[in-house]
């Protein structure tokens, strides 16, 4: 799981594909128009046990980000907004069928990303359908949570009451990072940094809770079958690269890629997982857009991890160096501070 930037724009600005970006404006007023401040939920005495202690975290882990780790000191995730059980949006990401590499679209403000956000799933569904017949690979997924970068007063959202307790920690965690750091034009960048972010906030959080030990050993698990997953992923991104870049003819192309693909289900497959949440990957989708969306979030993470051992370990400290990152260059600025820290 994991959280997403969520592009909002002002066609009345620029021009271009209204009725998407009208579509945009209307999901966003909605929310706006029906969240409520978290404190008047929790007042009212009817109000169900579960959904009492996800307001109650996700209020303490927004106080934790803020006041130990310095993130930037919104509204965000002091309302809330019942959308039933989601997802808020669904993304759709796109590469071509012989190209590992995501399709990208242009944006005012954020600049550019290799997804595109509905609210409307039939519209996300239409657009899949006719990038489709044009000959990509796509792949349109739920999503549980957002990030408008500050321009508005993000909401801890109904379908987030599902979220385990790691999960919800490392969404909130994630989602003020964005807020915090943002760097134009580099959404891989972004979106790996928040993840690394993310998890190790929610980690710290869950540490300083009495009752945090037996979600650590979950975040745990968590980590190392997201490595695992990360490794599988890469290796068959990287053999996949390697097809593409040969002369072969096309349909043989094609072939070899799904006997790559199918070996990769395989690998799935045979791994021990530690939790639940790999072991339905026989009903994912896996193709070029999907191997090039975990590229976007997984990119280089061990570069982050790097620069915040060098940093002693400390995620605040981490966070404000991430702050003052070359925002032309920003994992050649990583790459080179480590190099002259060393």
């Amino acid at each position: 799981m994991g959280g997403i930037l969520f592009l909002l724009a002002l066609p009345a600005l620029f021009g271009i594909d209204l009725g998407y970006y009208f579509h945009l404006a209307r999901g966003q007023w909605h929310l706006l128009w029906n969240q409520v401040p978290i404190g008047r939920v929790l007042s009212d005495a009817d109000l169900d046990t579960r959904t009492r202690e996800r307001l109650e975290l996700v209020l303490d882990i927004r106080r934790f980000a803020i006041d130990e780790l310095g993130m930037e000191a919104s509204d965000t995730y002091t309302r809330f907004c019942d959308i039933g059980p989601g997802p808020v949006v669904w993304a759709l990401t796109l590469s071509r069928d012989d190209r590992l590499e995501p399709f990208r679209w242009s944006y005012p403000i954020v600049g550019s990303a290799p997804y595109r956000g509905f609210f409307d799933r039939d519209r996300g569904e239409t657009a899949r359908a006719r990038y489709g017949a044009d000959g990509y690979d796509t792949y349109l997924r739920p999503v549980g949570a957002y990030s408008t970068l500050g321009w508005f007063p993000d909401p801890m959202l109904s379908s987030m009451l599902a979220y385990s307790v790691v999960d919800l920690a490392d969404t909130v965690v994630h989602e003020l990072m964005h807020e915090t750091v943002w760097v134009q034009d580099h959404v891989d960048f972004n979106e790996t940094m928040a993840s690394f972010v993310g998890r190790e906030g929610a980690r710290l959080w869950l540490e300083g809770r009495a009752a945090g030990a037996d979600s650590l050993r979950v975040a745990r698990d968590a980590r190392a079958d997201r490595t695992k997953l990360r490794e599988l992923m890469h290796d068959t991104a990287l053999q996949l690269d390697s097809l593409y870049a040969t002369q072969t003819e096309r349909p043989l192309k094609l072939s070899r890629k799904d006997s790559i693909i199918a070996e990769l289900r395989g690998r799935l497959g045979a791994q021990s997982w530690k939790t639940d949440t790999f072991r339905d990957f026989d009903r994912w989708t896996i193709n070029n857009a999907t191997l090039a969306i975990h590229r976007t979030y997984d990119r280089s993470s061990d570069l982050f991890e790097r620069v915040h051992d060098r940093l002693g370990g400390n995620l605040k400290r981490t966070i404000e160096f991430l702050r003052d990152v070359d925002a032309s260059e920003p994992y050649r600025h990583l790459e080179r501070w480590l190099e002259a820290s060393g």
